[in-house]
């Protein structure tokens, strides 16, 4: 943040934006203030792993439009309420991205693409699913506002909806309108294919775009 902090005093705050990528998914419990609960807890953590099962599967799969992976948020939420006492005493649950937004903002949100990756939306309308929170506790907690926006910070600089660093990625390199394919050589070689027609099979990793109903 301090560094952040410096970048911000050479410019104008309310003539620049924002962007933030981020690794996903994170995932962290805060009690109601926002206090963390939990260290953050990265998505190469395989905790939960062996909780899955065919019937969660196929909800995740139907839902998410992808299956169960120990980096999804519902997988260590479930791993934490049969554990500890972490899930009973949480009434927050964030990762970075939010956490920064709640910092720079007063907001409790971050973008679609993160909550996406993280496991807990339904990639057909982009809002959470309940099926998937009640599935694995996280109904009953609050969890970050799905940003469509910019919001603005309290010296007036606007924070654009974060996207996961792959996203992040791919969307640089242009693929954001139908059709457009682009071969991602980070720590992960991907091969990215921008649709409106998603394809939910195993084999394939479904990511949300930034563009409204592409894929």
């Amino acid at each position: 943040m301090d560094i952040l902090g410096h970048v911000l005093s050479l410019v104008d705050p309310k003539d620049a934006y924002l962007a933030i990528s981020s690794m996903a998914p994170t995932f962290i419990l805060m009690d109601k203030h926002g206090r963390p609960l939990t260290n953050l807890i990265l998505y190469s953590d395989t905790r939960g792993r062996e909780l899955i099962n065919e019937e969660l599967r196929q909800l995740m799969i139907e839902e998410t439009g992808n299956a169960p992976d120990p980096q999804h948020w519902p997988l260590k939420a479930m791993w934490f309420a049969k554990n500890t006492s972490k899930m009973s005493e949480a009434a927050m649950a964030g990762d970075i991205t939010s956490y920064i937004m709640l910092k720079m903002t007063g907001a409790f949100a971050t973008g679609p693409t993160i909550m996406q990756s993280a496991g807990v939306l339904n990639y057909r309308n982009r809002s959470y699913s309940d099926k998937v929170l009640d599935r694995s506790d996280l109904s009953r907690i609050s969890l970050p506002a799905i940003m469509n926006e910019p919001l603005t910070a309290n010296d007036g600089l606007k924070v654009l909806p974060p996207l996961t660093d792959s996203i992040a990625g791919a969307i640089s390199a242009g693929a954001f309108t139908e059709g457009a394919t682009t071969l991602n050589l980070g720590t992960t070689a991907t091969l990215y294919h921008a649709t409106s027609r998603p394809v939910t099979l195993d084999g394939f990793y479904l990511f949300l775009s930034p563009e409204q109903s592409m894929f």
